[in-house]
């Protein structure tokens, strides 16, 4: 009797043991099919990502239509996932220069869409002073410069908070040209800037748009320009205004250095004189070639010092502007030389000329 019982207590055991190791195969391969399951709807599987848990089915797949990538795509996700997940670091010195060139720009160009052109143009030019512009982010500050000073100091357009230039109300007595000799201005800048076309018509009481001088310009050879800023050129309180076309002399003949524009030589209407014997042409005969405005120079620094020969005129080859062809003078389209004739004054505009 005892050895019966023992043989039946021994199959229950051996029973037992045999059930619970298949209810534990029964358990690992049910959980391992969810987690590949899961894993496939994480791939983006829609019908893996169905048959695993909710969470994979709510995820977000790639549509079977998206567009096939490029040899370089692979490289470009995972760039931007290392820029995403790298931690932060300092910006290198050229990211720091970029940056600090870039944000005048930038905040310039903010101004300028809110539509406040002084705030725009003082950003812009007090970055360009500075000297901290990179060449590309100088020159584009130059162009949005000169396409604000169209209207701020060209167009009639009054600007009373100007710190260049504003307003002035024309009191008992005043003309033109008084008013202008206390701008240290000429009376045709401010006919041109206020449109006025007869200035015996100024009237007391009027309010006209003023420009404060005295205007100063830079002739750069290697690029035939020539630019006209207001005060001393790149000064820390100076105003870049515009930039102009020039012709130069042949076989770099025009000295660099710097010139005073000479009292009493600043003529409309020039009478030509060749400086090599050739004879007189008249003023407005269509052979003169210095056109309608003639700006004699004095040198006074450099490679310029005591020549009294060269001057800023007209041409009437206007292919000539951006080479070298004249006698030495620097030639400029018609039209730039009577813009130029009227900014710079006799006896005080310095005209600096560069390689």
């Amino acid at each position: 009797m005892s050895q019966t019982r023992k043989r039946i207590s021994r199959g229950l055991v051996i029973a037992l043991s045999a059930l619970i190791v298949v209810a534990l195969i029964a358990y690992i391969s049910t959980h391992k099919s969810k987690a590949v399951a899961g894993a496939n709807g994480a791939k983006g599987d829609p019908a893996a990502g169905a048959k695993g848990d909710p969470a994979a089915r709510a995820a977000p797949t790639l549509s079977a239509s998206a567009p096939e990538q490029g040899p370089g795509d692979a490289k470009l996700k995972q760039s931007a996932v290392s820029l995403t997940t790298a931690p932060s670091t300092q910006p290198s010195k050229i990211e720091k220069v970029v940056e600090t060139s870039n944000a005048p720009l930038i905040a310039g160009r903010a101004k300028l869409d809110a539509g406040d052109l002084l705030g725009a143009r003082s950003i812009l030019n007090t970055a360009l002073v500075s000297g901290k512009l990179a060449p590309a982010d100088a020159a584009r500050a130059m162009l949005m410069i000169r396409e604000i000073n169209q209207i701020v100091v060209f167009s009639p357009r009054t600007f009373a908070d100007d710190e260049f230039g504003g307003t002035y109300q024309v009191q008992p007595g005043e003309n033109l040209a008084k008013i202008a000799k206390a701008h240290i201005v000429t009376a045709d800048l401010l006919c041109r800037i206020n449109s006025i076309s007869d200035p015996r018509k100024l009237r007391a009481g009027q309010t006209i748009k003023v420009l404060t001088g005295p205007y100063n310009a830079v002739v750069t050879k290697h690029d035939f320009s020539l630019e006209l800023w207001q005060g001393e050129p790149y000064a820390s309180d100076s105003l870049y205004v515009t930039t102009l076309k020039v012709g130069l002399g042949a076989d770099n003949s025009t000295p660099t250095g710097k010139w005073i524009v000479m009292q009493g030589n600043k003529l409309k209407n020039p009478t030509y004189h060749s400086p090599r014997g050739e004879g007189v042409v008249a003023a407005d005969d269509p052979k003169n070639p210095l056109g309608e405005y003639w700006l004699g120079l004095q040198g006074v620094d450099g490679k310029a010092v005591g020549k009294t020969s060269y001057g800023l005129h007209g041409t009437i080859e206007p292919e000539s502007i951006g080479k070298m062809a004249s006698h030495g003078c620097i030639r400029m389209l018609n039209e730039d030389a009577a813009l130029v004739y009227e900014m710079l004054i006799d006896g005080k505009s310095i005209v600096e000329i560069r390689d």
